[in-house]
């Protein structure tokens, strides 16, 4: 069974309604809350010294709290490896998915209604940009430690996997996950980030997601109603071209505009943009009124990998503007190549509508 788009954008508007500009801009440390880990893969992956660190620190005994404490140190120094070795996402690797690599996700997983049945279950992982694959997960039953977890797999929702490509054949990707949960943001290096702890707990999937107005040189769109007239954007976005309105938020910026051509990563590549006035590098991806209609993945380049080649550039945000609505398998698309558990990244998307009012309200128009 798949997320009903509706639930999603119930819980972002949520997330969104009930945090304010310089929390949703703060930099979190993004857990997995762990409920199923292969030990064996965890170290394997993490290595001896790693190993030797993790055993120094280990909580003795075999008593539930022990194991469970154990699970959520080996989760975190599994996370730190993949960082340091610049782990791709499951997007990445579908690239050109070959045996052996190890990535690190958060993805919508089909259910499996004979989880209960089957020694080794499989779950589908539903994708939403353009592929050729088909990927699934498929796992020891017995290795499931959490009840919520059990009735994720079983139902179908969103979870965390860092895990290893185990096979490639055809179309099918076979996925070993190593350790597979919910996106987690409560924890002890979230503390002092200003956020309820009981609030962060239910923000895991939704975190990192920015408003147009969260960036300070986009803050006056405030200023101009959320309310503003459809035909009066309309009008206006059909008939501006894409590279008037990268020239336009360029000057916002105050960037120079790099040339276009067909292999570039990104549209624009900013090193001046702010989030509560910390500096960060920002990568932007324009896309004008050639197709005046809500963004679909498929408009996103030639092969749908615009949103994988702007994931491959180092900026710590990254920003999709387009001319009219944009569907939320796109919205889902970017949150999946932006936020990755072991390096998470922020993302903005700025629609017809918000273009309009982020215009207006700096004299752009």
């Amino acid at each position: 069974m798949a997320v009903p788009d509706e639930q999603l954008e119930e819980s972002h508007d949520g997330f969104r309604r009930n945090t304010t500009r310089e929390q949703r801009s703060r930099q979190l440390y993004h857990h997995i809350d762990p409920g199923f880990v292969n030990h064996r893969l965890c170290f394997n992956v993490i290595g001896p010294r790693a190993v030797a660190a993790f055993n120094a620190q280990a909580r003795p005994g075999n008593d539930h709290l022990a194991r469970l404490a154990n699970d959520h140190l080996l989760t975190s120094t599994v996370l730190t490896v993949l960082r340091a070795q610049n782990a791709p996402s499951l997007g990445d690797v579908l690239q050109e998915p070959l045996q052996g690599i190890v990535f690190s996700s958060t993805e919508e997983v089909l259910g499996n209604p004979d989880f209960y049945e089957l020694e080794r279950p499989r779950n589908r992982i539903r994708l939403r940009f353009p592929h050729r694959h088909r990927v699934f997960l498929e796992y020891d039953r017995k290795k499931v430690s959490s009840d919520t977890l059990r009735m994720e797999l079983l139902e179908g929702n969103i979870i965390s996997v860092a895990g290893i490509i185990r096979v490639v054949e055809g179309r099918s990707v076979i996925v070993a996950p190593i350790i597979m949960g919910g996106p987690w943001l409560e924890h002890p290096l979230n503390n002092s980030v200003g956020i309820d702890p009981s609030h962060l707990m239910w923000m895991g999937h939704d975190f990192f997601e920015l408003l147009p107005g969260d960036i300070d040189e986009f803050r006056q769109i405030s200023e101009v109603g959320d309310d503003v007239e459809s035909n009066e954007w309309r009008m206006y976005m059909s008939q501006t071209p894409e590279r008037d309105v990268k020239l336009k938020i360029a000057k916002l910026l105050r960037d120079d505009v790099q040339t276009d051509w067909g292999g570039e990563e990104q549209d624009h590549f900013s090193a001046h943009v702010h989030l509560s006035g910390r500096q960060v590098t920002a990568a932007f991806a324009f896309k004008g009124p050639a197709k005046f209609r809500e963004m679909t993945p498929a408009m996103l380049g030639k092969n749908g990998d615009q949103i994988y080649r702007m994931a491959k550039t180092p900026a710590k945000v990254l920003v999709l503007q387009h001319c009219h609505g944009v569907g939320t398998a796109v919205r889902e698309t970017l949150r999946r190549f932006a936020v990755v558990p072991h390096d998470p990244r922020h993302f903005c998307v700025i629609d017809g509508r918000d273009t309009y009012r982020l215009l207006k309200a700096y004299g752009q128009l």
